[in-house]
C-alpha cells in the first residue's frame, strides 16, 4: 500500500503500512497541519482513536491532503464504553461520521495500561498481566470494517 514504507501483512491478510503517523494527544485545533504534512511527506497510516477527540480533524486533513483514500491506511480504537457487539457498531458509526469514511482499515478496542509510577519500569505485576492479555484478547486480531 506505501510504497516507500514496508508493508506488514495482518492476521487477515490485509495490508498495513509498518511505520503510521498518530495523533495522540494532539490538540483537535491542531491536528489537521501535522497529519496533511504527515501524508505530504509519505506517510500512508494514520493513526486515531475515539479518545483523542481529534477524529474529524484527521478525516479533515485526509480530504484536504489529496492523497486518494485508497492510499491511505486508517487506524481507530474504540473506547471501553463501546465494547459489546451493537456498542461497537454504533461506535464505528461515530468514527467513521467523525472521519468521514465508510471504511476503517483497522478499529481495535482501545484499553490502556495504567502505571502507578511515573518512571520507567520493566513490565511486572499488573503492567505484565495488561500486555499478556492484549496479545492473546480475541480481540487483539485486526478486522477492517466497513459500513457497507
Amino acid at each position: 500500500m506505501s510504497g516507500v514504507v514496508p508493508d506488514v501483512t495482518l492476521n487477515n491478510g490485509v495490508e498495513m503500512p509498518m511505520l503510521g503517523f498518530g495523533v495522540f494527544q494532539t490538540p483537535p485545533e491542531e491536528t489537521r497541519t501535522p497529519v496533511e504534512a504527515a501524508l505530504t511527506a509519505g506517510y500512508r497510516h494514520i493513526d486515531t482513536a475515539a479518545a483523542y477527540l481529534n477524529e474529524k480533524q484527521v478525516g479533515e486533513a485526509l480530504v484536504n491532503s489529496g492523497v486518494p483514500r485508497s492510499e491511505v491506511f486508517v487506524e481507530t480504537k474504540i473506547w471501553i464504553t463501546d465494547y459489546g457487539y451493537d456498542e461497537t457498531l454504533h461506535g464505528f458509526d461515530k468514527s467513521a461520521g467523525k472521519l468521514g469514511l465508510d471504511q476503517i482499515d483497522l478499529l481495535i478496542l482501545h484499553r490502556r495500561c495504567r502505571r502507578t509510577s511515573a518512571r520507567p519500569r520493566r513490565p511486572t505485576g499488573r503492567l505484565r498481566r495488561c500486555s499478556r492479555t492484549a496479545r492473546s484478547a480475541p480481540s487483539a486480531s485486526a478486522t477492517s470494517w466497513s459500513s457497507t
